[in-house]
């Protein structure tokens, strides 16, 4: 079982291709020039109890293009502006997706990060 979304351990992905994401897999950032797709794994390859069932996917603010979340067959992705087929995030926008362990991904999201520098001056 891998280590819990937001633990000290957490695994990030950065991506620049298209993607299929890993269940163990915690936080996606995609880095992309041309248009991409982000796929979720099945939702019933990531349970609840081992809490893989929570993604965060992200275009980076200094993509490109847009990047699609989609689903694989047999599941459905459920959200403000989801659809079976997937959703679109512009530059800049991250989704948090929540599984139900079965077939079914929920998205909520598209929202806009800062930009800017972090840390203390």
């Amino acid at each position: 079982m891998s280590p819990p979304l937001s633990s000290p351990y957490q695994k990030i992905v950065r991506k620049t291709d298209d993607y299929t994401l890993d269940p163990s897999d915690d936080v996606a950032r995609f880095v992309i020039t041309a248009g991409k797709i982000a796929t979720l794994p099945l939702a019933k390859t990531c349970s609840i109890y081992s809490k893989q069932n929570k993604k965060i996917i992200i275009n980076d603010a200094t993509s490109s293009n847009t990047l699609t979340i989609a689903v694989q067959s047999g599941n459905t992705l459920v959200g403000v502006t989801a659809a079976t087929l997937g959703v679109t995030l512009a530059v800049g926008e991250t989704v948090y997706v929540d599984g139900d362990g079965v077939a079914i991904w929920n998205i909520s999201g598209g929202y806009s990060g800062v930009a800017g520098t972090s840390g203390v001056s």
